[in-house]
């Protein structure tokens, strides 16, 4: 009674943390001025109401599934190999940056996030493909994970404001009626 619930959702969260720590030209122009998501479906699918489905294979390609197997998605998703491959190869920085963790981490055998939080083999062998993809992740998953509880804790600071419920980069918020919930997004938005 007398409250209110609303949900803020970081928009494009791993897009955003991928194109700032790559430092890709077209990613952070991607993300800046439009849904990227959107524009890969429009490119090549035709449609960018397919969405979803763009997301899926963008984020396939950003955690290092191997390329002939995301045309392959892409193809049997309805979607155009071509057109995928072109897209795709605009990322030449964010590339580079990815095969750069990805040595980092078979020379060190551990991978952080800026805070330090590290992923680190156990093991005496060659890190696997799938090790490989998990510090690509770990990088930005963890940096994420970070952004996401810091602003959590700046949130809870503030007493308009009670969290109902934290998810992956989305809040569940209740506030007064009268409490508008943009400031929500202003503290998600400056961390």
């Amino acid at each position: 009674n007398g409250k209110k619930l609303s949900y803020i959702d970081y928009g494009q969260f791993e897009v955003g943390i991928m194109a700032a720590i790559s430092g890709d030209q077209k990613l952070l122009s991607l993300y800046s001025q439009s849904d990227l998501y959107k524009d890969f479906a429009s490119f090549i699918f035709d449609d960018d109401s397919r969405r979803s489905e763009a997301k899926r294979i963008f984020l396939s390609f950003a955690y290092g599934m191997r390329r002939r197997a995301i045309l392959n998605a892409s193809s049997y998703l309805g979607g155009s190999r071509a057109k995928t491959s072109d897209y795709l190869n605009q990322f030449a920085g964010f590339a580079t940056w990815k095969s750069g963790v990805e040595k980092h981490f078979k020379t060190h055998r551990k991978i952080g996030t800026k805070m330090g939080n590290y992923f680190r083999l156990t093991h005496k062998n060659a890190p696997s493909a799938k090790e490989l993809r998990s510090a690509v992740s770990q990088v930005v998953q963890g940096n994420g994970s970070l952004i996401f509880k810091k602003a959590i804790l700046r949130l809870s600071d503030n007493p308009a404001f009670r969290i109902v419920l934290p998810m992956h980069d989305a809040l569940l918020v209740e506030h007064d009626e009268e409490t508008n919930a943009n400031a929500v997004v202003t503290i998600m938005e400056e961390t």
